[in-house]
């Protein structure tokens, strides 16, 4: 595995593959090496085979622009944030209002009436009462004695009741 990575190291840059195509061919590299420096120069790192490598910090301007996309994209997602937050509090309804929703399902002691696939609380006494209501029960459950089912799918639930 060492021999394969030295075999890449020296072919995957041309500079290293010409000084190796020339070390099998009995010559020199026909680039010489360049002399030492006093120190070590900025932005830059030599390996163990004295190759240089350069690198740029990113500080400063290249940073800003490589960074701008990200900042455009963040910034349009807190202003749709915000404006969705106004939006929303726009329609929430006041606190003067107190109409309630009507209830669209009988809880157990009510009477009721089927009526669009709801199951509508009704007065006792009203003639288009169907039955009251004795319990709500879930699927494979049984209803009491003298009592009537019917499966409700929007409720998901069976609802046990006695008639009128």
């Amino acid at each position: 595995m060492q021999a394969v990575n030295e075999a890449w190291h020296a072919l995957s840059d041309p500079g290293r593959r010409v000084r190796y195509d020339a070390s099998l061919a009995g010559g020199t590299a026909s680039r010489p090496r360049p002399a030492p420096t006093a120190g070590p120069r900025p932005h830059a790192v030599v390996d163990e085979h004295g190759d240089v490598y350069r690198y740029h910090s990113g500080g400063g301007l290249p940073m800003l622009v490589r960074g701008l996309p990200w900042l455009l994209v963040f910034g349009t997602l807190a202003v749709i944030f915000v404006f969705t937050a106004f939006a929303a509090a726009d329609r929430s309804p006041s606190s003067s209002s107190t109409t309630e929703a009507p209830r669209l399902r009988a809880e157990a002691g009510e009477c009721f009436a089927f009526a669009d696939g709801f199951v509508l609380p009704v007065p006792c006494d009203d003639p288009g009462a169907d039955g009251l209501v004795a319990s709500w029960i879930s699927l494979g459950a049984t209803c009491g004695p003298g009592e009537l089912s019917t499966y409700r799918q929007r409720e998901r639930q069976t609802l046990c009741y006695t008639e009128l």
